[in-house]
């Protein structure tokens, strides 16, 4: 997810939800966010180690330290997180 000027810094947020909604709320306290991409992962225990692995295949690209706010590269689109989160899933679900 992300927002519009976080957009702009090509600035993403990525992490897991077992309620979008929820999740959303949390985050719209401050700014309005909007989901960019979701994948659901078939169960809690797997959402949980498909989150850990992402984030540390994105550790490199955090903004800050103890966030899971990331920067796209400027030479990568949004299918670069696109397609770790995919591999990352189908690893873990097939």
């Amino acid at each position: 997810m992300t927002t519009n000027n976080l957009k702009k810094d090509n600035i993403y947020i990525i992490g897991k939800a077992s309620n979008l909604k929820t999740r959303l709320s949390t985050y719209n306290k401050t700014e309005e966010h909007e989901v960019i991409y979701y994948q659901p992962c078939g169960s809690k225990e797997n959402m949980d180690i498909i989150e850990k692995i992402i984030l540390k295949k994105l550790e490199k690209y955090k903004e800050k330290v103890n966030r899971e706010r990331m920067i796209l590269p400027s030479d990568k689109n949004i299918d670069f997180f696109k397609n770790i989160i995919n591999e990352n899933i189908e690893f873990i679900t097939t």
